[in-house]
Formats: C-alpha cells, sequence, structure tokens
C-alpha cells in the first residue's frame, strides 16, 4: 500500500519499452489490462510501432519532438556553431543530451562512449571486428556503446550528406 491521499500515489517508467521482447510485452499487458488505481505508468519508445498493437491500443501517446534547429542555436549561442550542429545531430535534438555532450563536465562516461565510437569506426574492417568481439564480452556496457555508434553514424552521415560527400555517405 501506498500513503496519501494524491490521484497518482506511484509512477512506473519503463525507458525503452520498444527493447520488450514479445514475451515480456505479453506478461506487461497483464498489469496494463488491470492496472492499480492509484498507480501511473508510463513507457518509452521510439515508435509506437515497435510494440505489440495490443499494448499501444490501451496507452495514450503522447510525441516529443525535437527542439527546432533556431531555438537550440540560440540557447547554445556560447558555444561554438559547429560543436553545436554535431551535438545536435549526435542527440537527435534531444536538448538534455545535447546539454551534456556541449558540456564535458557533465558526463564523462557518455563522451567516453562517444571517442570509443568515433576510434571503431575509424578503424580498418578487420580491426574492427577483432575489436567488437571483445568488446562484446563487456555486456554491461554495450548498449552504451551501441547508443554512442548510432549517435556519431548519424551525425556524421548528416554532415556528409551536408557537404554533398558521396564517398563518406557510402561509408
Amino acid at each position: 500500500k501506498t500513503t496519501g491521499s494524491a490521484t497518482w500515489r506511484r509512477a512506473i517508467l519503463v525507458e525503452n519499452a520498444h527493447f520488450m521482447t514479445i514475451e515480456a510485452q505479453n506478461a506487461f499487458l497483464k498489469l496494463l489490462e488491470e492496472p492499480p488505481q492509484d498507480t501511473l505508468i508510463v513507457l518509452t519508445a521510439i515508435n509506437s510501432q515497435a510494440l505489440l498493437p495490443t499494448i499501444s491500443s490501451r496507452a495514450q501517446k503522447i510525441v516529443i519532438k525535437p527542439v527546432p534547429t533556431a531555438s537550440v542555436t540560440k540557447h547554445f549561442q556560447d558555444h561554438p556553431q559547429t560543436e553545436v550542429t554535431k551535438a545536435f545531430h549526435m542527440s537527435g535534438g534531444q536538448i538534455g543530451l545535447m546539454t551534456v555532450l556541449l558540456d564535458p563536465e557533465q558526463n564523462q562516461e557518455l563522451l567516453r562512449y562517444i571517442e570509443m565510437a568515433k576510434q571503431f569506426l575509424q578503424m580498418p574492417s578487420f580491426e574492427r571486428l577483432a575489436w567488437a568481439d571483445q568488446f562484446i564480452k563487456q555486456k554491461d556496457n554495450l548498449e552504451q556503446l551501441l547508443w554512442a555508434l548510432l549517435a556519431v553514424s548519424k551525425a556524421a552521415l548528416y554532415q556528409a550528406g551536408q557537404k554533398d560527400n558521396a564517398k563518406m555517405v557510402k561509408r
């Protein structure tokens, strides 16, 4: 039992619900079908189609859009424009993540993974395979590295496209 008389006395946050297996989503469905009255359940997902239709139909969808580029540029006017642009594309426009990327004092671990991802992407194919084989054994850090690889790849692809560099876009 929870104490108090507020409408919502407990919250459950399931981040990255799109990573749940079908079995996990089916098990979670029971909670969504009969949720406790005083509990707020929040699921985050890249898109609702990554979830079972039965889960999507029982949830209210709230789309969170990235902050417009002009607002970001104005907010981070004390930083070099090239760095702001890189951080914008790495973060997918998520302002909190941009703040971390532009302020190295905030999250050294995140920046370490981004540097690892950059180094990984610059390696020759064979070295990349050998390095990946070693890193996969460290399952605790794998999610962070995969996120960093995705973020760095997106930013690099965008920059190559902006410069009309077909060779880099292909790479």
